[in-house]
């Protein structure tokens, strides 16, 4: 898969894979009205919208495995093999390739990291009310 022509249907087919992956997102959301403020200015927002808890786990867990448990997993498998190249080649710019190599999977992980925790501990919040509403119910 060394080919130009290769490498440009594998990008077609990832990006097209990430465009059907994201299609469930909108329906997962809505738009909300907070008020009018002087001037006729309106505050809107986008709001979660589930049409029932199931619906609420779906949506997070779909998120955090394929936005990114799925993609991290693979950024570090193909970023570590590079790495591993790196160090075994025999010229001046490899620590700084290696470098630049951690620094990308660090960043992914710092700024997609922290959403996808709030995302499982929402989840958790859900989870734990299902059981409780059910314990309620007994």
């Amino acid at each position: 898969m060394r080919t130009k022509r290769s490498l440009l249907i594998l990008l077609l087919v990832v990006w097209v894979l990430a465009l059907l992956l994201s299609v469930p997102m909108p329906f997962f959301r809505r738009l909300d009205m907070r008020g009018t403020f002087p001037n006729n200015i309106t505050l809107c927002s986008c709001v979660p919208y589930h049409k029932s808890k199931g619906h609420r786990v779906f949506q997070y867990l779909f998120e955090t495995i394929v936005g990114f448990l799925l993609p991290f997993s693979l950024i570090n498998t193909c970023n570590s093999s590079t790495i591993c190249r790196l160090q075994s080649a025999k010229f001046q710019g490899r620590a700084q390739g290696s470098r630049l190599i951690l620094m990308v999977i660090c960043t992914f992980a710092v700024f997609w990291l922290p959403y996808h925790i709030v995302n499982i501990i929402e989840m958790s919040f859900t989870h734990n009310s299902v059981d409780q509403s059910l314990t309620y119910m007994g």
